[in-house]
């Protein structure tokens, strides 16, 4: 609970300056991301290596295709972030009503500011929720499988926070929750302050038994 606590408020600490993010700086971080993706390519690719060394034997054949990086796949996923740098800004202004008393009502879009992620041991995903909050202009803390996580660590600190950084944005606005420990899934679930929009990904019981607990705290899934 506390590593949840404590990557909740790093990422919290940014969120002013990610709302405030203009389209050039996230445009230059989504791109230095990928850039990244590739220089950084040999370092990624070995930490991948060990979460896949760590898993033969342990995880289903699968499971251990889908841990499984490669430089083709990285390479695939760098052209990922690519596409998403290049689609049109999101829409703030959505549209503007008059009510039947004659008042004005604008809708307006606005970043959430922490959003959370709980989501199976696929490396390429902790690259797209990254992006995508980055995109959106939001903070984020992030949850992967025990079994990823050597990988996740080698992607935030060899490609997303420095590309965050190197964009002038606060490379502490995405987190990840380094541990390995089930119980920060349930942490990162019961922090509606800090964590008012967790997103849940994968099936089964567990998944459905956070969505239950989130619930009870008060955290939309």
């Amino acid at each position: 609970r506390e590593v949840v606590a404590r990557a909740a408020a790093a990422a919290g600490r940014t969120t002013g300056a990610m709302a405030a993010a203009t389209e050039g700086q996230i445009g230059d971080a989504l791109e230095a991301i990928a850039s990244a993706l590739g220089t950084e390519a040999p370092a990624i690719l070995a930490a991948n290596e060990e979460d896949v060394t760590a898993g033969e034997g342990v995880l289903s054949k699968g499971r251990l295709d889908r841990l499984r990086l490669g430089s083709a796949r990285l390479e695939g996923i760098a052209d990922q972030v690519r596409s998403l740098a290049e689609l049109p800004p999101l829409e703030r202004h959505v549209g503007r009503r008059t009510l039947a008393n004659g008042l004005e009502l604008e809708e307006r879009r606005v970043p959430v500011g922490v959003i959370g992620a709980n989501y199976e041991a696929r490396p390429n995903v902790t690259v797209d929720f990254a992006t995508q909050l980055i995109k959106s202009r939001n903070a984020g803390v992030l949850r992967t499988g025990g079994a990823s996580l050597r990988s996740a660590e080698a992607l935030l600190d060899r490609a997303i926070g420095p590309g965050l950084a190197a964009a002038g944005l606060p490379s502490e606005a995405i987190q990840l929750v380094r541990t390995p420990d089930r119980e920060a899934a349930r942490a990162l679930v019961s922090f509606p302050k800090e964590i008012p929009l967790v997103i849940l990904r994968g099936s089964g019981e567990m998944t459905a038994s956070l969505a239950r607990e989130a619930a009870q705290h008060g955290v939309r899934t």
